[in-house]
């Protein structure tokens, strides 16, 4: 079974269960001796706040069967270009369109480490795209105008925005177009050759970190 990006956030997500692990408030507070009794649930990590740049650490490390050292992991990790991370959102999570089926990124950035955990060489394939008015002006209203850890208003505004929309959902796609990728090495940095529209050099690379923006849709 192929590893990707995809497989290793749902993993990441997913449900957890806690076996008479779990002291629950509410029903400890109907116990008359006021002792203490845990009890099973489920939980689950979930994505609140999608940012503007998204950074996923790659984990490329592993102990070795004896646990006595670590050694690298170059397993490939199959990602794409477009990454839609509404499905490890939670349902009222905020910067987003509460009508919207999808939230969309794209990948500006690879970093790739050669070597071993002991030495060794990063480069980084960086995309640089076009100017978009309309990309400056998304990110500038969702994200730049307000500050999300100190904006209270703001926040009981978007809560009040998902409240008012109700379950009425629709699929929209990712509008920003890709631009120019580079390999930069060093002191080295150089155009990356495709021959089919995309530079296909770069999905082929076992990442170490990726480096995704928040895109503006389009229905």
């Amino acid at each position: 079974m192929e590893n990707t990006l995809i497989s290793s956030l749902e993993h990441l997500t997913r449900f957890e269960y806690l076996r008479d692990e779990y002291l629950c408030r509410n029903c400890n507070a109907e116990l008359k001796d006021n002792g203490q009794k845990m009890t099973s649930a489920a939980k689950r990590t979930l994505i609140y706040n999608p940012p503007a740049i998204l950074m996923i650490h790659l984990k490329r490390f592993q102990q070795e069967p004896m646990g006595m050292s670590f050694v690298k992991n170059d397993e490939y990790i199959h990602y794409n270009y477009h990454l839609d991370i509404a499905p490890f959102c939670s349902s009222g999570c905020l910067n987003v369109d509460p009508r919207a089926n999808n939230i969309w990124y794209m990948l500006y950035g690879v970093v790739v480490h050669w070597g071993t955990l002991r030495s060794g060489h990063y480069l980084v394939y960086v995309m640089v795209r076009e100017d978009e008015p309309d990309m400056k002006d998304f990110l500038q209203k969702e994200f730049l105008g307000h500050d999300s850890r100190f904006g209270e208003r703001w926040l009981i505004e978007s809560m009040r925005k998902i409240s008012s929309i109700g379950t009425s959902r629709h699929t929209v796609k990712p509008s920003a177009k890709l631009g120019t990728w580079y390999r930069i090495s060093d002191g080295q940095c150089d155009v990356v050759e495709s021959y089919t529209g995309t530079a296909d050099e770069v999905l082929r690379q076992d990442a170490y970190m990726l480096f995704y923006e928040r895109v503006w849709t389009i229905p």
